[in-house]
């Protein structure tokens, strides 16, 4: 019973992970036309923020949705044709 407690035990909303999908979301759409400093300096800022958050406590579908979304962050976007 307490392992189970501590398994589902998080510091981090849902509210977070969905804002974090979508931040990536943006990043990849504005891939085309803003200008790779301003990206660079944006997904940097994400990746720092998701860093702080992966230390905490997370549950585990938590943990994987960060991990996903650093892939994400960590990919080059590829405009929709």
């Amino acid at each position: 019973m307490k392992l189970a407690q501590q398994l589902q035990a998080s510091d981090v909303g849902t509210g977070t992970l969905e804002a974090l999908a979508e931040a990536v979301d943006l990043l990849c759409r504005a891939y085309p036309v803003v200008p790779a400093g301003t990206l660079r300096d944006r997904t940097r800022k994400r990746l720092a923020q998701i860093n702080r958050l992966i230390t905490g406590r997370l549950t585990l579908d938590q943990h994987r949705d960060l991990l996903v979304i650093t892939g994400w962050l960590t990919a080059p976007c590829v405009p929709n044709s």
